[in-house]
């Protein structure tokens, strides 16, 4: 007997454990409940795929999500958070609100479970640099080191030498200072510059009388020599939603299957990838697989030590 997702309505192949066309995760029973399971038995953690399982992730961390300015399964209106959602025409909303309250969404679409890698990412890298700021201010010496940065001169100079010395470094501090100023303010107007757009769905567009694809925010573009990358337009990366067409293909398009194509790249492709799991779980200082890393012990405190300030509010992400 045919199956079919329950979340895009696609056809499902036999066996399958995730949806080909979307990536939802397809009810298992008996034998194949089992075998679907027993790959995440040996993680020993279980990245979260949707807000609930996000949401008991915390729970089970005892997080303090407020303090870390992270609201899951919210749409909160307030500076200075992040957040992930579903709205109510069941798009997911990654977001952040910046400092001023004005927000940036980082993705609105269908797909759960790349939202919730969004926002999970994030607030890896948030712990990351939390602990980064605690691990320096608690090493032995880091005060004293601090302190003899910014005033080198000691007591076994001479006061002439320290002198001379003194105002050679106020000098190039000047230099220093000015040539800074000038490569920040060069940065903020190429940012300022510099379009911020939305992640979009993965699925059919149709736009300008065309249909294009969107896999993994790579654009794509039928002719009649079959799909091809491209760039596209401000006015469909800005207004994705407006010209969402389907997760699944469909002959009335006029088009051919995409996921026929040489680009397309399978949910389980794309999630075994690099870029999608196992730079998910690494990290150059923290396990993040290892469950006891995420749990607070004798040198380090997720309630008393994170310190949302230091968090840099005014960027989009």
């Amino acid at each position: 007997m045919a199956r079919y997702c329950e979340s895009c309505g696609s056809a499902l192949s036999d066996g399958s454990f995730f949806c080909q066309n979307c990536g939802a995760p397809v009810p298992q029973s008996g034998a194949a409940a089992e075998a679907a399971q027993a790959p995440y038995e040996r993680r020993r953690v279980t990245t979260p795929r949707t807000i609930a399982e996000l949401e008991a992730f915390c729970d089970r961390h005892e997080l303090p999500l407020a303090k870390m300015r992270f609201f899951i399964g919210m749409d909160y209106p307030g500076a200075k958070a992040f957040g992930i959602y579903q709205d109510g025409d069941g798009s997911f909303v990654v977001y952040k609100n910046k400092a001023d309250g004005s927000r940036a969404v980082r993705y609105r679409g269908p797909d759960e479970a790349f939202a919730v890698k969004e926002i999970f990412d994030k607030l890896k890298e948030e712990a990351t640099n939390q602990r980064r700021r605690v691990a320096a201010a608690r090493t032995p010496g880091y005060a004293a080191s601090e302190a003899q940065t910014r005033n080198p001169y000691n007591s076994a100079e001479s006061f002439g030498v320290q002198r001379t010395k003194k105002k050679r470094h106020v000098i190039l501090g000047v230099i220093i200072a000015v040539a800074a100023a000038i490569t920040i303010a060069r940065s903020a107007v190429a940012l300022a510059a510099r379009p911020h757009h939305p992640r979009p769905a993965n699925g059919y567009y149709h736009y300008g009388g065309d249909y294009y694809y969107s896999q993994n925010s790579n654009w794509y573009l039928y002719d009649d020599d079959g799909w091809y990358p491209i760039s596209v337009a401000d006015e469909l990366l800005d207004n994705s939603e407006d010209y969402y067409a389907s997760y699944s293909y469909s002959d009335g398009y006029g088009v051919s299957d995409f996921a026929e194509s040489d680009y397309y790249t399978s949910y389980s492709d794309y999630s075994s990838s690099s870029s999608y799991d196992d730079d998910w779980d690494d990290d150059d200082d923290w396990d993040w697989d290892d469950d006891d890393d995420w749990d607070s012990g004798s040198d380090w405190d997720w309630d008393s030590d994170w310190d949302s300030g230091s968090t840099d509010w005014d960027s989009d992400w």
